[in-house]
């Protein structure tokens, strides 16, 4: 099994991390009910600014299972190719693959 260059790897998770928090920005700014409607998905029906008041529905759970498997799917992606290219500009290459 070959090892992560460490260093590589956390460039690569903390360039993904900024894109990823500025897309969720973009999302706010754009359209404030749906990153409502998603992040109250994804923390179990919390509402924003309600006291903590938890709503959970199915249609919920629904949404913040697929939600959250979507955006982890593309969030790995985009990690595995930043890191791949932070191996390339040093010289290196992932083997395992």
């Amino acid at each position: 099994m070959t090892r992560i260059q460490t260093v590589s790897f956390a460039n690569a998770l903390a360039m993904v991390s900024v894109g990823a928090y500025l897309l969720c920005v973009l999302l706010a700014a754009a359209a404030p009910d749906l990153f409502a409607t998603i992040l109250s998905s994804w923390f179990h029906g919390m509402l924003a600014g309600t006291g903590g008041g938890v709503r959970v529905t199915a249609a919920g759970i629904l949404l913040g299972l697929l939600t959250v498997a979507a955006s982890a799917w593309l969030f790995g992606l985009a990690l595995a190719a930043v890191y791949n290219r932070l191996l390339r500009s040093r010289g290196e290459t992932a083997t395992g693959e």
